[in-house]
C-alpha cells in the first residue's frame, strides 16, 4: 500500500478509506490479488492501483 484516503458521502457523516497502489512495472496477478488483500485488511471501500503500463486490451 502506497497511500491512504477517505472520502465522506455527501449525505452521510461516516468517513470512507481508499487504499492506493502505485506500480511502475510489468503488473502481474499477485499484484492485485495483494491490492485486494490490504483492501480488505484495512476494511477499505475502494482499492486504487495507478500505474504507468499501457493497457493489454
Amino acid at each position: 500500500m502506497d497511500g491512504l484516503k477517505f472520502f465522506r458521502d455527501l449525505d452521510k457523516k461516516d468517513a470512507h478509506k481508499v487504499v492506493i497502489s502505485v506500480k511502475s512495472g510489468k503488473l502481474k496477478p499477485d499484484d492485485i490479488r495483494a491490492l485486494m488483500v490490504v483492501r480488505t485488511k484495512e476494511n477499505a471501500e475502494i482499492a486504487l492501483l495507478v500505474t504507468l503500463d499501457e493497457p493489454s486490451a
